[in-house]
Parts: C-alpha cells; sequence; structure tokens
C-alpha cells in the first residue's frame, strides 16, 4: 500500500461528529490531532511549509483568532479577510484548509460551518483538542494567483 493510499484511508476512517450548528463544530478531531502529533515525532516539525505566493495578492489576513502567548481556549473564532489587487476578484470555490504537516484535507467541514465569501470567511465555534495545530489555508483570485497563509494555535486546558 503506497503512501497516498494509507493516508487517504485514514482519512475515510476519521469521521467528524454531528454537531448541531448552534453547538459549533469539531475542527479537528483528536484521532486527526494525534496522527500530527505521531508524524511529528518520527519526521519532525522543521520542514517548512510550501509557500504558494506568486505576488502581494491575493493576501489573507487571520483576524481572529489573534497571535498571543498564552494559549488559546476551545471553541476558536476563526474570522479571516481576502484581499487582492483592484482588477481582480476573490474566487471563493478555491478556498482550501489543510491541517498538519500531513495536510489532511478539511475544507469541507469548514465550508459547510462557516460562511465563505468573496470578502473573508468567517467560522463561529470551531472545536479544537488542546496542543499546537498548524492550519494552511489557500485562497485564489479570478487572475489564477494562489496564495497561502499558515495559522499555528496553541490550545490549553
Amino acid at each position: 500500500m503506497n503512501r497516498r493510499h494509507l493516508l487517504s484511508s485514514t482519512v475515510l476512517v476519521l469521521p467528524w461528529p454531528a454537531v448541531r450548528a448552534s453547538d459549533g463544530f469539531t475542527l479537528v478531531t483528536e484521532s486527526l490531532a494525534q496522527a500530527e502529533r505521531e508524524h511529528v515525532a518520527r519526521h519532525g516539525a522543521d520542514e517548512p511549509p510550501p509557500k504558494r505566493v506568486r505576488s502581494l495578492f491575493p493576501a489573507i489576513k487571520v483576524v481572529a483568532p489573534r497571535a498571543t502567548r498564552d494559549d488559546l481556549v476551545s471553541p476558536l473564532r476563526i474570522e479571516l479577510l481576502f484581499e487582492t489587487s483592484p482588477d481582480a476578484r476573490i474566487v471563493p470555490a478555491t478556498f482550501r484548509v489543510l491541517y498538519g504537516m500531513l495536510k489532511f484535507d478539511l475544507t469541507d467541514n469548514v465550508r459547510q460551518n462557516a460562511t465563505l465569501t468573496e470578502r473573508g470567511l468567517l467560522a463561529e465555534k470551531a472545536a479544537v483538542p488542546k496542543g499546537s495545530h498548524r492550519l494552511f489555508l489557500q485562497i485564489g483570485d479570478d487572475k489564477g494567483r494562489v496564495t497561502e497563509q499558515e495559522l499555528r494555535v496553541k490550545v490549553g486546558g
């Protein structure tokens, strides 16, 4: 079994728990967080994230959660603003969320539980287990330009 098949099988085994919209949603399951911790323990976390920035635009600005040295409390409020040049438009269909070094794709779960527009994204009550987490956020515009922004969060008790 090759690595790609193994990873896709892992994702299929980790279903998202059913959560009512008013209660929020599970952004990262404990199973995904554990798979990421094991991968980092085996291979290290020094691998730089791939950059897809081809120009200054488009851009992703993280409004929330704000960067802090203190641990955050789950559930999180995630608010992003998208920007592009005056002659282009953001294409919301290009938005992706990938988790950790293994790049688990959380996009469908986020889209179902957040408001996504050309201006940005708002996700309320995103549950994340304790620990350090890396999300890779991607967006593109109608000029074919794509950018990736890393969001690191540390959730405490």
